[in-house]
């Protein structure tokens, strides 16, 4: 399920796009950082309509995820969320367990990849709510 570990979280050629978009590096930072303070809001929407079995609530978050990853290039965070909205969908949220501790997995990554590429403010990273239990 997991990309290969040569893969970046956020595609070359996006980012480069997104450089040239922005101009600036601080306005860039600021895109990313705006990601990082919405994405809390739509886990816990998330993670409520799993706990709830209600499958409006995860396909709201999860197609919220997806585009906002789409638009910043993060293709593996994307492909995640596309896959929760398909479990939504299909009103099989019982197979959203593996999915979430993949999404986990690819906002770490992501994270942590913004950090080192000195897009992401340390001080500022919002923490990011994990699940109780989501299998």
């Amino acid at each position: 399920m997991s990309p290969l570990p040569s893969h970046l979280p956020i595609q070359p050629q996006k980012m480069e796009e997104l450089r040239l978009l922005f101009g600036d590096e601080q306005e860039l930072q600021s895109l990313f950082e705006d990601f990082f303070s919405d994405l809390p809001t739509r886990l816990v929407t998330l993670r409520a309509g799993l706990e709830k079995s209600t499958p409006e609530l995860v396909n709201l978050a999860a197609h919220a995820i997806k585009g906002s990853s789409s638009s910043l290039g993060a293709k593996s965070l994307f492909e995640v969320a596309r896959a929760l909205e398909e479990c939504a969908r299909s009103e099989h949220l019982e197979q959203a367990g593996p999915w979430m501790d993949e999404l986990d997995h690819e906002i770490l990554r992501l994270r942590e990849y913004l950090n080192r590429e000195g897009l992401l403010e340390r001080r500022r990273s919002v923490s990011i709510p994990k699940a109780t239990s989501s299998r």
